[in-house]
């Protein structure tokens, strides 16, 4: 006889959705997880008094799953101001304000040499136009890279190198703007609909709640899988466990020809000081190609993620991975000399983490999708987000959508 209805491989976002779907149909499930921790990418790391998430990660309130299964009050969460402090070439400083919710920001915003009138009156009517859109309508829109997009729109050269670029590099993990104008404005409307926010105990707090919800049991941590099979997996240690179907969210599944043409990598840095002028939750932006991105205070959101009178800043790199944590905190510090020489030497490095996986590259981006069509030629359903787009959004109906595909042929999110 079989063991279970549903044996789930990976318990990430995708995986935990699934399994809780699973379990809500009334079918018996299992989730295989290779880690000792729930959560995947979501990872963070508790230690020293300080809490380091690996790579920087925020979560948005918008996000029409985040709504259906997570408990935002019970995860703590704490919002970073919406807008973004910019370190502008040859030294200068500004910030681009949300006006919208923050009508004391209009003149400062109106005022920013980040772009023109112009350009901050477009952006004003794009969050109108996404605000007005559905999410679907969002996905059907005619599709290019968001660079395209934003040129056609008619934003300027310089609003889109020194906002747009550095602002969505951090999301998209690549500052040439190839990735889906679908994705961009669907981000953008998150973006302008809700809050930028960070769980209390870290990113992993995500996988930790949704894995709570499940029966005691049903997660088997350091289980790694060695061969799957229509309805059998063989674990490295040679047990076997038996199913009606199996769901695999593992994200080596994607160099299928189904996956990913590449996966874009991310470089995060952690520093610790004792005093900082930057912007209490802004997320700062650097402009210009650097090897630093962004910039982030985390403790001006969380004053528990480092020990007392300690202030814990964040810095995404795009860089060579293999090099040491001295060496990517003295590339950093030297590019923002122009803006930060005094403050930085006062900086001590911590940790750093080179997250060769962080997003799939996602020229083409989809809302849902008929998740039968997931089902591979020996009966497993393989699924993730770089089945949709790169976002939890997309990580959390992918396990929704996959258990549809369980029983329907539609696989409908709506």
């Amino acid at each position: 006889s079989l063991d279970y209805d549903v044996i789930v491989i990976g318990a990430g976002a995708t995986g935990l959705i699934a399994a809780n779907g699973a379990i809500e149909r009334g079918l018996t499930t299992l989730v295989l997880e290779a880690e000792e921790r729930p959560g995947g990418r979501l990872a963070t790391d508790r230690e020293g008094g300080y809490v380091f998430d690996r790579g920087f990660q925020i979560l948005l309130t918008a996000y029409p799953a985040v709504e259906r299964w997570l408990d935002l009050r019970e995860l703590g969460v704490k919002s970073f101001s919406p807008g973004a402090h910019i370190l502008l070439p040859g030294g200068g400083r500004t910030t681009v304000g949300d006006p919208l919710r923050r009508p004391g920001q209009l003149l400062e915003t109106l005022g920013s040499p980040v772009g023109t009138l112009s350009d901050k009156l477009r952006l004003l009517r794009l969050v109108a136009y996404v605000r007005s859109t559905r999410n679907e309508e969002l996905f059907a829109t005619r599709e290019s890279s968001t660079e395209r997009f934003l040129v056609e729109y008619g934003f300027s050269a310089r609003m889109i190198d020194l906002f747009f670029r550095p602002f969505y590099g951090g999301i998209f993990l690549e500052r040439e703007l190839a990735t889906s104008s679908r994705f961009f404005l669907f981000t953008f409307k998150m973006f302008a609909e809700g809050q930028t926010v960070l769980p209390r105990r870290g990113i992993q707090a995500i996988g930790e709640q949704l894995a709570s919800r499940l029966p005691t049991g049903t997660v088997r941590y350091g289980a790694s899988v060695s061969a799957v099979g229509r309805s059998d997996v063989r674990l490295i240690d040679g047990t076997e466990v038996t199913g009606r179907q199996v769901i695999d969210t593992r994200q080596s599944e994607a160099t299928a020809a189904a996956g990913p043409s590449r996966w874009l990598t991310t470089v995060n840095v952690y520093f610790a000081t004792a005093r900082t002028a930057l912007p209490p939750r802004l997320i700062t932006l650097v402009p210009g190609g650097g090897p630093v991105n962004n910039l982030a205070v985390l403790t001006s959101v969380h004053p528990g993620w480092a020990p007392p009178r300690t202030q814990l800043i964040s810095a995404t790199m795009y860089a060579r991975p293999g090099a040491t944590t001295e060496e990517y905190a003295r590339a950093a510090k030297s590019a923002l000399a122009p803006w930060l020489a005094e403050e930085t030497a006062g900086w001590r490095a911590l940790r750093h983490y080179e997250v060769s996986r962080a997003l799939p590259f996602t020229p083409h981006a989809a809302w849902g999708a008929p998740a039968h069509r997931w089902r591979g030629a020996d009966g497993v359903i393989r699924t993730g987000d770089w089945r949709l787009h790169p976002s939890l959004q997309a990580a959390m109906w992918a396990g929704e959508q996959a258990v549809r595909g369980l029983t329907s042929r539609d696989g409908d999110p709506n």
